[in-house]
């Protein structure tokens, strides 16, 4: 990098009641990581994004690391594990790599869409001011969203959350009689006491982070008390902690006491215009020329047998698929089965960065197809 060797390599932006801001931050502190934070607003407009460096991507967080932009929490996780996982000083990886894409997939298609839907359907009524409803009805368009439409799915949102949470006990449980008998067997001593107390292993993983954040704010709302009671003051049992799901609590008590253990990822609140600033630095053109020189967009790829996309260099634009449908333009830089890699540049000065987007629920095509973008997803 360019900068002071002493400047953080990570800057995030976002706010503080966002679940996803806050599993970056349960994200950084498991990997100890040092950052710098721009508080945002939790509604647009977001001049720190979108006047200084060109961004217009609608959902938070947005994650810098060592000048390139991450949009989306699980490719945000998977530039840190490269950078970070189980390097001294950093906490240990996230991903093992016999099972790293079946926690992607899951991550993207199940905890953070399917169990955050359900999530957002147990909010609170004193959570639907009415600036709230309004942005959220632009960010999930066609889905009622209203104090009065959640309370009266909130039946068929907990029977939804009832099945995912049998199904996430009676994995536990599955793990925990592996364990019993492994333990029973004599194959393994100290380790098999802690086989199944995770979703993947002994060790807290992606998956148990981004299956935790939803649930834990089902938990902290109190909207599915009978099914996610909240945890008893002195962690034992009793009223306060029965529910026909023990495993998924005591899972839950463990995922918090990893995260409390870790520490609250702590970071320095700088300016935009610093942010703005530090990002460039790092953003070495030397890195950008590289990326260009490599660029990787096969004729073979769907998008460009159907003419959506013609090739690296072109300007295309970037679009959620599921919710915060609002595009980013770039330059096309590379297209891979996992990933969509664009050049922005600002709009003040001559600065530019490297922006990457998971190809799952993301579109992307060339500018002049854009306005018929919603006919055709």
């Amino acid at each position: 990098m360019s900068s002071s060797s002493s400047s953080p390599r990570v800057v995030l932006y976002g706010y503080d009641a966002s679940p996803f801001y806050q599993k970056m931050l349960f994200l950084l502190a498991h990997y100890k990581v040092d950052f710098v934070v721009v508080k945002v607003a939790p509604m647009p407009p977001r001049p720190a994004l979108s006047e200084l460096l060109g961004v217009t991507y609608r959902r938070i967080p947005v994650m810098f690391l060592d000048g390139q932009a991450y949009f989306e929490t699980t490719l945000c996780a998977r530039a840190l594990e490269a950078a970070f996982g189980g390097k001294p000083g950093h906490g240990h990886s996230l991903f093992d790599k016999r099972d790293e894409i079946i926690q992607v997939q899951l991550s993207a298609t199940w905890s953070e869409t399917q169990l955050f839907r359900l999530a957002v359907g147990h909010l609170p009524k004193a959570a639907f001011t009415p600036a709230f409803v309004a942005d959220r009805s632009k960010f999930m368009p066609g889905v009622p969203f209203s104090a009065e439409a959640v309370t009266a799915n909130l039946p068929y949102s907990q029977s939804q959350l009832y099945a995912h949470l049998a199904s996430i006990e009676a994995h536990l449980a599955q793990q925990q009689q592996q364990q019993q008998a492994g333990s029973g067997s004599g194959s393994g001593s100290g380790a098999g006491a802690q086989a199944g107390r995770f979703l993947v292993g002994e060790k807290v993983s992606y998956v148990d982070i981004c299956t935790f954040v939803p649930l834990q704010w089902v938990q902290s709302f109190g909207t599915a008390r009978d099914l996610l009671p909240k945890e008893a003051k002195n962690g034992g049992g009793g009223a306060e902690s029965t529910t026909p799901f023990p495993r998924v609590v005591a899972w839950l008590s463990d995922v918090k006491r990893h995260l409390a253990q870790q520490g609250l990822a702590k970071a320095k609140s700088i300016k935009a215009e610093e942010a703005a600033t530090l990002i460039l630095e790092q953003a070495e053109p030397a890195s950008i020329t590289k990326a260009q020189n490599d660029a990787r967009v096969s004729a073979s790829d769907p998008l460009v047998k159907a003419g959506w996309v013609d090739g690296a260099g072109q300007q295309v634009l970037v679009t959620p698929t599921d919710t915060g449908k609002v595009p980013q333009q770039g330059s096309l830089v590379a297209l891979d089965p996992t990933q969509i890699t664009i050049l922005v540049r600002t709009n003040v000065g001559n600065g530019a960065f490297l922006a990457h987007f998971p190809r799952v629920q993301f579109d992307v095509r060339k500018v002049e197809l854009a306005k018929n973008r919603d006919a055709k997803i």
